[in-house]
């Protein structure tokens, strides 16, 4: 592999489709009256995608699954980090997209569909 070709994660095998359906349907079965819909509103089709990042003067990535959607901010599940985090993505989402400005919030999926799509906003309204 070249230093320009993005590396993904060796270290955690990847989900396949079936694993990371049946994962997800446990997250959306425990969603609560507060942030189901905006799951509900914003959910896709779950496409997996991916995070690059610059470390040690490569390119690298890690595997992230894309469930929602509001304009370019897409929500998805973090294969290496193995959290639920926010994204940006500039174009579709597709199969082996780029998701940039990666950020995760924890194990549940409860935990950042309440900073979705704006984490900032979720900030100033919890911090008074």
């Amino acid at each position: 592999m070249s230093p320009s070709e993005p590396a993904l994660s060796d270290q955690v095998p990847d989900l396949t489709s079936a694993e990371f359906q049946a994962l997800l349907a446990d997250e959306v079965a425990s969603l609560d009256a507060e942030v189901l819909p905006t799951y509900r509103r914003c959910q896709v089709p779950p496409v997996r995608m991916e995070h690059r990042w610059e470390f040690d003067g490569r390119q690298v990535g890690a595997p992230v699954w894309v469930v929602a959607r509001d304009g370019p901010v897409v929500l998805g599940y973090d294969e290496v980090e193995e959290e639920w985090g926010i994204g940006r993505v500039l174009g579709a989402v597709a199969d082996g997209g780029v998701v940039d400005d990666w950020g995760t919030f924890g194990e549940r999926l409860r935990w950042t569909l309440l900073r979705f799509p704006d984490p900032a906003a979720y900030v100033r309204r919890t911090a008074g």
